[in-house]
């Protein structure tokens, strides 16, 4: 109906229902954006907080639908024009919209409630400030990195005086951001359609899916390695990288992967993908890889000479007493999410034949973190 009356065009096409259930998604996200922020506000069951979701929802969508779904370009023939002005603007569009969409979800989450482990990590933050001592004065069984991240977020918080979680979510928004410019410059090549979704689907991911976890590790690690598979799938493929751009990559992913060890199963399926599918033609010595190394290094050192209770200490302890609170086997693949994981697998093993090597490459990291989750 969208397509005949509203947009008057002709042509069925099949792939006009999966960028139009992308663009209901979005808009639902963003409506969801709006009744959550008011929540924070105490503006909870406000008929007119309801009133403002429905509008950014109707808005939100039709602009995804004419610059999106139905825009010159996109498939099937407009009865007004075929070679309209939406052809232009469809190409510039994605990057902006975007931006507006991150813009628009830190309006209303700068003040999101955080999970008891993210006020833990700012709370040692704060001791670390003021000269506390990691495995000392403070006993916690992770490794210091997460901790010794925050430490500059409580400073600013603290020279800015706002609380500390304020400045957090910004600075976890500003890593979302420059995650999905990275992104956007690794894939240029491809079509205004699927950029659009790509990119789009990728906020929704950084942002409205870890929810419940934001700015938790395994978030964190997430941001780090979108575009970093990205990188590699451009690899897989031959394509030429500039080195800034993937030392950048490689620089930005480093800390995400280094914040639990087994996390590193992520960078290292891709290797072995990458090397599987490039063979001779694979080199080791990539600046990505580079940068991935001297982090490493640098982390290593860094907890030996600065943190060197969490050896002595907490390893010992970790080792003798964790086992503890570990959950069945039966328990773990029990839970929703695996089943869910299991029909997304089994779906997208069908259509495996069609895959390209972004889609590959995030299947590979995808399945690694399943791997780390149990």
């Amino acid at each position: 109906l969208n397509m005949r009356w509203t947009f008057e065009r002709s042509g069925f096409e099949p792939a006009a229902i999966g960028r139009y259930g992308l663009a209901f998604l979005i808009a639902y996200a963003a409506n969801l954006l709006v009744i959550a922020g008011a929540g924070q506000r105490g503006l909870v069951e406000n008929p007119l907080v309801h009133l403002a979701g429905m509008v950014v929802y109707s808005v939100t969508l039709q602009l995804l639908a004419s610059r999106l779904v139905f825009a010159s370009g996109t498939g099937g023939q407009s009865a007004r024009s075929p070679h309209g002005p939406h052809a232009s603007r469809a190409a510039r569009w994605p990057g902006p919209a975007v931006c507006a969409l991150w813009i628009l979800s830190y309006a209303l989450m700068f003040d999101l409630p955080v999970s008891h482990d993210v006020v833990w990590q700012m709370w040692i933050a704060r001791q670390l400030s003021h000269g506390a001592a990691l495995y000392v004065d403070i006993l916690e069984i992770n490794p210091p990195l997460w901790f010794w991240l925050a430490v500059p977020v409580e400073r600013i918080a603290g020279f800015l005086g706002v609380p500390s979680v304020h400045v957090l979510i910004a600075a976890v928004f500003l890593q979302i951001g420059f995650a999905i410019a990275l992104l956007s410059r690794l894939i240029p090549d491809m079509t205004d359609t699927r950029r659009s979704a790509v990119l789009a689907a990728a906020l929704v991911a950084l942002v409205i899916v870890p929810l419940p976890d934001f700015a938790q590790r395994e978030h964190l690690a997430l941001i780090g390695a979108l575009p970093y598979l990205a990188l590699v799938s451009k690899r897989s493929k031959g394509i030429h990288v500039s080195w800034p751009l993937a030392l950048a990559v490689g620089t930005f992913a480093a800390p995400a992967f280094a914040l639990k060890h087994y996390f590193i199963l992520v960078p290292a399926l891709l290797e072995v993908w990458l090397i599987s599918g490039r063979r001779s033609a694979w080199t080791p010595v990539r600046p990505e890889t580079v940068a991935l190394g001297l982090a490493a290094c640098l982390h290593a050192g860094a907890v030996f000479a600065f943190a060197p209770g969490f050896f002595d200490a907490i390893v010992p302890m970790v080792r003798d007493a964790y086992g503890g609170y570990e959950n069945t086997l039966p328990f773990q693949i029990t839970r929703l999410w695996v089943f869910l994981w299991v029909i997304a697998a089994l779906t997208l093993w069908t259509g495996r034949r069609s895959l390209d090597a972004l889609s590959a490459a995030s299947l590979i990291a995808a399945g690694a973190f399943c791997v780390s989750y149990f």
